[in-house]
């Protein structure tokens, strides 16, 4: 399972965030990030699956499947991985 402490293992997101044509702002978190479209997690067999939407809520881009977490409850995903997501 991922150590999702604060010293624990890092997804880095941060070039996708920062792929032209991106809106993202660098100096959000994470919960910002999930509340504007840019970061998202959903259930996959079990496992937690973040996917990424360069655009947050706009209609340009969709978002895309990174990485699929096991040992990460999707439900949870959001406050477990706070320290755990490098978004710039």
């Amino acid at each position: 399972a991922p150590n999702t402490s604060a010293a624990g293992d890092i997804l880095d997101i941060s070039a996708v965030l920062d792929l032209d044509d991106s809106t993202w702002t660098d100096g959000n978190n994470l919960a910002f990030a999930i509340a504007n479209g840019f970061v998202s997690f959903t259930n996959s067999g079990g496992a937690t699956q973040v996917a990424v939407d360069i655009d947050g809520a706009g209609l340009a881009f969709v978002s895309t499947a990174l990485v699929v977490l096991t040992g990460v409850n999707p439900l949870t995903a959001a406050t477990d991985l706070t320290d755990n997501i490098k978004l710039d």
